[in-house]
């Protein structure tokens, strides 16, 4: 019987796993990855396979870094391939899609991260790809400009995502966006009907009618 593993990621290159919830944390991160560590932001363990992970972060030192998967549970880690390294080397979220009709179960990965980037795997993570190839940029609000903070995904399967994210790196009021696609990510649709508002407040709730004290909140898992 396959065992039950727990993973957690921070600051300075630390990833570490605890097995069967009982015992040590132990350290799995990655070696041999330039000064000054990367601050891994996301991790998550395939369903139904505990000993294949991906973690997802903040690389300083050099691009196609920001994406590691281990298919051993932490004792070595590969680096994707395709064209996400072009994007950045920044990224927030990872969201795994336990069963996809056309690419099977645990193949369709989406990572969402800087200036509205959203790449993708269909193939368990060997590779990962921006699915118009970068032809049209990252989202972008309606009227104009990349966003620098897409921070949160929720994926039904290969198809069918949701998107939420922010203008800035610190999320504000009056910040909060969010796109959905149902064509892979070829196109986006823009969710926010003429004003923005911090979720999780419904949309009587929006500009004028947001009491002052209201403090906004990260966006975590907008399905």
């Amino acid at each position: 019987m396959a065992q039950f593993r727990t993973y957690a990621v921070g600051n300075l290159n630390t990833i570490v796993r605890q097995d069967e919830l009982s015992g040590p944390w132990v350290n799995i991160s990655p070696a041999g990855i330039p000064a000054p560590p990367p601050l891994w932001m996301d991790v998550m363990a395939f369903p139904g396979d505990n000993d294949k992970v991906i973690v997802v972060g903040s690389i300083t030192n050099n691009a196609n870094s920001g994406i590691r998967v281990s298919n051993d549970a932490g004792v070595t880690w590969n680096t994707p391939t395709g064209n996400w390294a072009q994007w950045g080397k920044s990224f927030y979220e990872v969201w795994i899609v336990k069963e996809d009709p056309v690419y099977g179960p645990n193949n369709v990965i989406w990572i969402v991260g800087d200036a509205g980037a959203v790449v993708r795997s269909t193939d368990g993570g060997l590779t990962f790809n921006n699915p118009d190839q970068f032809g049209a940029g990252g989202l972008t609000h309606p009227g104009g400009g990349l966003y620098a903070f897409t921070s949160a995904i929720h994926a039904i399967n290969s198809q069918v995502a949701v998107v939420a994210g922010s203008e800035t790196t610190l999320l504000g009021i009056d910040e909060a966006y969010v796109w959905k696609t149902v064509d892979g990510g070829n196109t986006w649709q823009f969710l926010n009907t003429g004003a923005t508002y911090p979720a999780p407040l419904p949309p009587s709730l929006r500009n004028n009618q947001i009491p002052s004290t209201v403090v906004s909140v990260s966006i975590t898992n907008p399905g």
